[in-house]
Formats: structure tokens, sequence, C-alpha cells
């Protein structure tokens, strides 16, 4: 059985980089326990988007991004 990917998107300025590693941790022990289940979550940020040699906005990017995540938290 494969497991179902849950595609989170957190959307936050660089001032709530210690807000990010508490969601780090809470996911982290969410797939602990959601893994009995086959269910996984795949969080990322907006650091993990590349901002150099990019075609158009970055802000477009984010957004085509964030209406392919399951969860966007803001």
């Amino acid at each position: 059985m494969r497991s179902k990917l849950v595609k989170v998107f957190i959307a936050s300025s660089a001032e709530l980089d210690q807000d990010k590693t508490m969601f780090d941790v809470y996911f982290s022990d969410k797939n602990k326990l959601y893994r009995k289940k086959d269910i996984e979550f795949d969080h990322r940020t907006w650091k993990d988007f590349c901002s150099s040699l990019n075609d158009g906005r970055l802000q477009d990017r984010y957004n085509a991004y964030i209406r392919e995540r399951d969860l966007v938290i803001f």
C-alpha cells in the first residue's frame, strides 16, 4: 500500500524562522505517529525555492506551488 502524501506549505517572513523550526519538529513528530497509518507530511517553506536564475516573478512560482498543496499555513 502506498502512503498518502499530505503536501504542506508554510508561508511566513524570515522573522518567523523560530516558528518554522517549531513546525519542523511538529511535522517530524506527526510523521512518526502517522507512518503507521500510511500518511506522510511533506512540509516546505519559501526557503525551499531558489530565487536565482528564475524566469518571471518568484511570487508567481509561490502561487503556483501553493495551488498544488493540500494545506497552506500563513
